[in-house]
């Protein structure tokens, strides 16, 4: 009861600073702007995933001022003090520990070049070179916990994966990039969340598959962030959500995480990658799809393979379908004044167009769509993901109870097979 208290208020909380009309303050060296906001509003959401994942403890607590020092500081020594202490609080690794003084280099490095200390300086364009980016990429991937890629998971802490991405989307405020690194970051964030979910597919045990899982949706949202998009950024932002979201449902991964950690219509991780296909496709970057079609898939049937729990994740579950369905909505009403803020370090191929409660589409320079999700089809979707659960719930005493078992994919199919309505069962084998 005490942990969906903290986190129903951590979550109210959230919620008043995404809807509010608009929230500026500035004093003492820090401004809650678009993107300071942007990030406050995950920062509660990941606080309440803890809280529901019963992973709150006094190290996340210490680290929350640093962390707010480093999203909402306009001085880069203060953005850079507050990065390095981050890591060093919430890094569950040497490399995690490391990539928040990887990234206050960066920033000391360029305040040192630009004679300036300030994001607002008309001179760190100038200094901005492909050097910085690499090394925030870099510093990125470690943090994320996405380099190296080996057998056991380490999926980072929430706050930390959030700081890690934030670089990526201040440094168009910055001046633009080259766009060889969009395609840099595609490549390594698609690559690294396929690797994870192979891996997630692989694993004995419910807790593994549950880390790589959570580790296949932060690389995933790291893969369109230097698309240079207004749609792109959208994506990113959205599958940072369903990273959030997967977090507080693996934990005990009940009967319903399905539709909220797998990617299923209309539930917000599905929508984030609609997002993403849309960016790739505006963006020039095409080949994006075909990883984004993989983690579709793949999660959900990750989750298909996990014994469920005794409890149903019913909350989890609408919020899920409650944030893709109202996904336009709260893009158009909260995160216009961010892209607006960052306008002038995008380009013009790949703008969202958003309509409250209706839909929403991605177009190009051109006016030509590229991908389109209308209301009318949330509603159809809908119907297929109640499909889905009734499909689920005849599923729930098939998988082993000892979690030590690995089904064959072979094993996997033939279950399938013998689940699915209108067709012959055949006698389960003792192959299990």
């Amino acid at each position: 009861m005490r942990r969906w208290l903290t986190g129903g208020l951590l979550l109210l909380a959230g919620a008043w600073m995404g809807l509010a009309p608009h929230i500026a303050w500035a004093g003492f060296g820090l401004h809650v702007d678009g993107v300071a906001r942007a990030w406050l509003l995950l920062g509660c959401l990941a606080l309440a995933a803890l809280a529901w994942a019963e992973q709150l403890n006094r190290r996340t607590l210490l680290a929350l001022l640093p962390w707010t020092l480093a999203v909402c500081a306009l001085d880069l020594r203060l953005v850079a003090f507050g990065a390095a202490i981050t890591s060093a609080l919430l890094g569950r690794s040497w490399l995690q520990r490391c990539a928040g003084w990887l990234q206050a280099g960066v920033w000391l490095w360029l305040g040192w070049q630009a004679h300036a200390w300030s994001w607002s300086a008309p001179t760190l364009g100038a200094f901005l070179t492909s050097w910085h980016v690499f090394v925030l990429m870099i510093s990125a991937a470690f943090g994320l916990g996405l380099l190296p890629l080996g057998r056991t998971p380490c999926a980072p802490a929430p706050l930390l994966a959030l700081l890690m991405l934030l670089p990526l989307f201040r440094i168009y405020a910055v001046g633009p990039i080259n766009w060889g690194w969009a395609v840099a970051a595609a490549l390594l964030g698609a690559g690294a969340a396929l690797w994870c979910l192979w891996r997630a597919v692989d694993s004995a045990t419910a807790a593994q598959k549950g880390e790589w899982l959570v580790l296949t949706w932060w690389a995933t949202a790291l893969a369109p962030v230097l698309l240079a998009s207004e749609a792109a950024l959208v994506a990113s932002w959205s599958l940072a959500l369903a990273a959030l979201l997967a977090l507080a449902t693996c934990a005990d991964h009940g009967r319903l995480a399905v539709l909220s950690a797998g990617a299923l219509p209309p539930t917000l991780p599905f929508m984030a990658l609609w997002l993403g296909a849309g960016a790739a496709l505006t963006g020039g970057l095409a080949v994006l799809l075909l990883p984004l079609w993989l983690i579709c898939v793949g999660t959900t049937l990750v989750l298909l393979t996990l014994q469920p729990s005794a409890r149903w994740g019913t909350g989890r579950a609408l919020l899920a379908l409650v944030g893709g369905i109202g996904l336009p909505w709260l893009l158009e009403r909260f995160f216009s004044t961010t892209l607006q803020q960052l306008g002038a370090g995008l380009s013009p191929f790949g703008r969202p167009l958003l309509w409250p409660w209706i839909g929403l589409s991605v177009r190009d320079a051109g006016s030509v769509t590229a991908t389109t999700v209308p209301g009318v089809v949330l509603g159809a979707l809908f119907m297929v993901a109640a499909a889905v659960g009734v499909l689920l719930w005849r599923w729930r005493s098939t998988p082993p109870t000892d979690t030590s078992v690995r089904l064959r994919p072979p094993t996997l199919w033939r279950l399938l097979r013998q689940r699915l309505p209108l067709v012959q069962r055949d006698r389960p084998s003792d192959d299990l």
